[in-house]
C-alpha cells in the first residue's frame, strides 16, 4: 500500500524576511517525531521545551512532569493526520518558552506523491538561516542582524565571538545568519529516519 505523505510549509512567525521550510512527511507521523523533524529542518538544537497548539488543544512531551491543565495531551500519542486533514489547515509549534519562537505548520498537499527515491522525510526548499539559540527571540534576532551589519557597532566584535564565527569569516557574518543548506538538512533527515530510537507508537500503522 503506498505511503500517504503530506507536504508541509513551516514558517517562523514575525521573521522578516520570513524564514520557512517546505518538507514532506508521512501523513500519520506522530507529533513527537514531527518535533524532531522541525528541529532538523529549521536548524534548532533541541535544548528547550516546546509545544504544539491546535485550536484550543496543546500537545507536549513533558505532560507527566508539569501541571499543564486539562487541555494538554502527550504528543507521542497523537498523529498528524488526526489533526490536519485538508489543504490549508494548520497548527502552531512553539519552541523555547523564553525566546518564544512560534512557527505555523500549514498543510499544502494532503496527497503528495509517494517517491521511494527521496525517502519518507524530505526537505524540498526553504529560505533563511535558523536564528541562534538564546538570542532573545525575534527582537533579539533583529538586533543581532543589525549589529552584524555594522562593523563599527560597539557590540560587533563581542557578537562575532558569541556566535563562534572564525575570524577569517567575520566579513561574511551577515550572510551566515541567512544561510540555508537543503542538502545538509536532507542528509540529517535521512540519518534520523534510519537511526531514530523507538517511540511510544511505531512509525507506521
Amino acid at each position: 500500500m503506498p505511503l500517504k505523505r503530506y507536504l508541509l510549509k513551516i514558517s517562523l512567525l514575525s521573521s522578516q524576511p520570513t524564514i520557512w521550510r517546505r518538507v514532506v512527511v508521512p501523513a500519520n507521523i506522530t507529533l513527537d517525531r514531527l518535533h524532531d523533524v522541525l528541529q532538523i529542518t529549521m536548524g534548532w538544537e533541541d535544548s528547550h521545551l516546546h509545544e504544539f497548539i491546535f485550536k484550543k488543544q496543546r500537545f507536549t512531551d513533558t505532560f507527566n512532569d508539569l501541571d499543564h491543565g486539562d487541555n494538554v495531551e502527550e504528543e507521542s500519542l497523537h498523529r498528524l493526520d488526526t489533526l490536519l486533514k485538508r489543504k490549508g489547515s494548520s497548527l502552531h509549534y512553539v519552541y523555547d518558552f523564553g525566546d518564544s519562537w512560534e512557527h505555523v505548520i500549514e498543510l499544502e498537499n494532503s496527497a503528495y506523491p509517494d517517491d521511494d527515491e527521496s525517502g519518507f522525510l524530505h526537505c524540498l526548499g526553504g529560505e533563511g538561516g535558523c536564528p541562534p539559540e538564546d538570542c532573545g527571540g525575534i527582537p533579539g534576532y533583529f538586533r543581532l542582524r543589525e549589529v552584524l551589519n555594522d562593523p563599527e557597532h560597539e557590540e560587533h566584535e563581542d557578537t562575532l565571538e558569541w556566535l563562534g564565527i572564525p575570524e577569517e569569516f567575520h566579513a561574511l557574518a551577515p550572510e551566515f545568519l541567512l544561510h540555508f543548506d537543503e542538502n545538509l538538512i536532507n542528509s540529517e533527515l535521512f540519518q534520523y529516519a534510519k537511526w531514530s530510537r523507538d517511540r511510544t507508537l511505531p512509525w507506521f500503522e
